[in-house]
């Protein structure tokens, strides 16, 4: 994860560094912020227990502000003969905890016996169900941008509105508790997981010469497709709404 991170941060550094003759403009953002996870089933799989089982429409928390908190970084470049639009390179790090102390409608086999129970006590099954190291996205985005208040200096605008789309890989780090099995590795256990995608429209306003701040709002899409879990796998869908705030510095 920090070699993604390292790699972010070159490539910004990079295209900084790069003649302006050649390009439009750069830029690299920084960001924090915090996510909601829609409720979804989440189907847990352990066929040497005989366990197959479907939890209704389960909740989630995120805790976006407990380490390791919610953060994000892309770099941006935008084209010199239509800067309007851009491309971008962007990592996010949201994370999600299945809310145990509830009661869920279940359905399936738990130890090759029929489970299928109306308001069950979750925690009798599922002690934990969490990706609180990231379920974390690697994305391309293509951005649009439109500004206001354009000077000499700032050719771009002092307030641009933005939309952005993007695609890429998860990469997920899963903890978990289920039939009293932990995994749980405190170090490294990242997986690849399927593809996801965005759609962010946001605002940015100029601070001072070349600084910028800026919000944005997610909404993100990504499949947790055969999640690894002890003696089996996890299925669910994550799909999150998210509100970020932080700080760019565009290149000239």
């Amino acid at each position: 994860m920090k070699r993604v991170l390292a790699a972010m941060i070159l490539t910004g550094a990079v295209l900084g560094l790069l003649p302006g003759r050649g390009l439009a403009e750069n830029a690299i953002y920084v960001y924090g912020g915090q996510c909601s996870t829609r409720p979804h089933d989440v189907t847990i799989q352990q066929p040497i227990s005989g366990n197959f089982l479907v939890v209704d429409d389960a909740h989630f928390t995120d805790d976006s502000f407990v380490g390791p908190i919610y953060y994000g970084i892309r770099a941006s470049h935008f084209f010199k003969n239509n800067p309007h639009w851009g491309i971008e390179a962007e990592f996010f790090h949201p994370k999600a905890r299945m809310e145990v102390d509830r009661e869920y409608d279940i359905r399936g086999e738990w130890h090759g016996k029929d489970a299928d129970q109306k308001d069950a006590k979750i925690d009798d099954y599922i002690q934990s169900f969490e990706i609180s190291h990231g379920f974390n996205f690697l994305l391309l985005n293509g951005v649009y941008r439109y500004g206001f208040f354009k000077t000499d200096r700032i050719p771009y605008g002092r307030l641009q509105l933005l939309m952005r789309a993007g695609a890429g890989i998860t990469i997920l780090h899963p903890e978990s508790k289920i039939d009293e099995q932990r995994r749980y590795i405190e170090s490294g256990g990242y997986e690849i997981g399927d593809f996801g995608f965005q759609l962010s429209p946001g605002i940015e306003f100029t601070i001072f010469r070349g600084l910028d701040g800026f919000a944005d709002y997610k909404y993100t899409y990504a499949e947790m497709d055969h999640v690894t879990i002890k003696y089996g796998t996890a299925d669910t869908v994550f799909t999150t709404d998210h509100i970020d705030f932080g700080l760019s510095y565009h290149f000239k």
